[in-house]
């Protein structure tokens, strides 16, 4: 059943010559009842650290509105008290219908997260990781579970992120983890071919990004520098690149 109800939210103005507000309280009423609620505590104590207003003049200011109201009992009261608010500080808006299904109390824990209280979550911070970093983790963890009979992660030459050696030929990859959509990482890849280097020896070229329109002359002129191309976008690929490996 939806519960036909009509609510406000009370503006605070820390400057009234600025027309900045917040929304500091919500007012919530269905036919003869009526409740509302302020910024809570550990609210005022976030908005108190903003340097664009005084803390506690915020917190002096809601307490004193609710100690304001105490008087006041009952919708038609508490109706007439808020049109009367003293608009140097204070302000609301009209009042505006709205259904739900919840009982008031519920209803009106939903309309504060809604106008006020959503800007005091804070999402829960992500470790971020260095992409190629992240694929050199997958890489490496791969041959450690499955492979590390036949290839064995070891020291690069300089310019390169890291090596893997072939136990069975004595082949070292040199390996540079990079996108082939980025000409700056074509570039540095290219810059390391200089580097001396025996017939024991090859140069790999790790993308692990998708690969957009220039892929093909971008992977030539890899190629004509002495790199195989290898593609770890997914994980199907970074099995694959294991398994030419150890041939």
């Amino acid at each position: 059943m939806l519960f036909k109800r009509e609510f406000l939210l009370l503006k605070y103005f820390p400057k009234k010559s600025s027309y900045e507000f917040l929304n500091v309280g919500v007012f919530l009423k269905e036919e003869q009842r009526i409740s509302f609620k302020l910024l809570l505590p550990e609210h005022q104590q976030i908005m108190g650290a903003c340097k664009m207003l005084d803390g506690k003049i915020l917190s002096r200011a809601i307490e004193h509105f609710q100690e304001s109201m105490l008087p006041h009992q009952g919708v038609e009261e508490i109706s007439s008290y808020l049109q009367q608010l003293y608009k140097n500080i204070f302000d609301r808006t009209p009042w505006m219908p709205v259904r739900d299904s919840h009982c008031l109390e519920e209803h009106l824990d939903f309309l504060y997260e809604e106008y006020i209280g959503f800007k005091f979550k804070t999402k829960p911070r992500r470790v971020q990781r260095n992409q190629k970093e992240e694929s050199k983790l997958v890489l490496t963890a791969l041959i450690e579970r499955e492979f590390k009979e036949y290839l064995e992660i070891t020291k690069p030459m300089a310019g390169f992120h890291f090596a893997i050696q072939n136990k069975k030929n004595n082949i070292l990859h040199h390996c540079f983890i990079g996108r082939l959509s980025h000409k700056s990482d074509v570039l540095a890849a290219a810059s390391n071919s200089m580097n001396p280097w025996t017939d024991r020896e090859q140069f790999d070229f790790l993308n692990y990004h998708t690969i957009e329109n220039d892929q093909e002359q971008r992977e030539d002129f890899l190629q004509h520098n002495g790199f195989h191309i290898h593609h770890l976008d997914t994980e199907e690929g970074i099995y694959q690149y294991c398994e030419e490996l150890q041939l």
